[in-house]
């Protein structure tokens, strides 16, 4: 599903959203509300549907295959985003619902 089909499915499902461009535009909001919260290190907690959360992702050193001489590399530590779904929705994927 994309974005668009997103905000389609919610202008079609809700009664509360009234256009296409209304329903847009909340889901532009909540992934910028998400963005922004990742960016300052909170956590997103959604409940029944799950987590998005940073961690540290240690930098690493190593070599270029193929390279002659060996060519190294180095990376720096960095957040990275992390999702982890909710056990709901394990459950509701695994049984084909």
């Amino acid at each position: 599903m994309t974005k668009k089909e997103l905000s389609q499915s919610l202008a079609t499902n809700s009664a509360d959203v009234t256009s296409n461009a209304a329903a847009e535009r909340i889901v532009n909001t909540l992934f910028e509300t998400i963005k922004n919260s990742l960016t300052t290190g909170e956590l997103v907690d959604i409940s029944g549907f799950g987590k998005f959360s940073t961690k540290l992702q240690a930098g690493k050193t190593g070599t270029i295959p193929g390279s002659k001489p060996a060519k190294q590399y180095t990376t720096k530590d960095k957040n990275v985003p992390v999702f982890k779904f909710s056990s709901v929705v394990k459950t509701s994927v695994a049984a084909g619902k």
